[in-house]
């Protein structure tokens, strides 16, 4: 499969802009590997089409996994400013796609542990500016 794997991420690219940049070959592969006749409204084949939205939730999945280890080790608002970062880059790499679903976990996060997290203006005014 050429969909999102956590485990090479984390264990081959630790820096934020180096897994931005892997996400980003991962959905343009995706994206590229559609056809056509699969954005036709009576497709019969979507395999393509599926295989982005399970990226997608692999993605939150993973993000989510993060966010509950670095919640476990008292670091979270360590890992939210990581993942903030990874979107900065997804942002300049065009990758809105890959942006979603971390930033749609960061917003639940927040909503849960705001008070806790002790985020920077700039990080707060990158998250508005991705919720527009």
């Amino acid at each position: 499969s050429t969909g999102f794997d956590a485990n090479k991420l984390l264990t081959e690219f630790k820096q934020p802009q180096a897994i931005s940049t892997q996400l980003t070959l991962i959905v343009s592969k995706l994206f590229m590997n559609i056809k056509p006749e699969e954005l036709l409204p009576k497709a019969k084949k979507r395999d393509n089409l599926i295989e982005i939205i399970r990226n997608s939730v692999r993605l939150e999945q993973w993000v989510e996994k993060e966010i509950r280890l670095a919640r476990e080790k008292s670091i979270l608002p360590k890992m939210i400013n990581y993942l903030l970062a990874v979107t900065r880059y997804c942002v300049k790499l065009n990758n809105w796609h890959s942006v979603q679903p971390i930033m749609k976990v960061i917003m639940e996060t927040m909503s849960a542990d705001g008070d806790n997290l002790s985020l920077s203006d700039d990080d707060i005014n990158f998250f508005n500016q991705t919720q527009q």
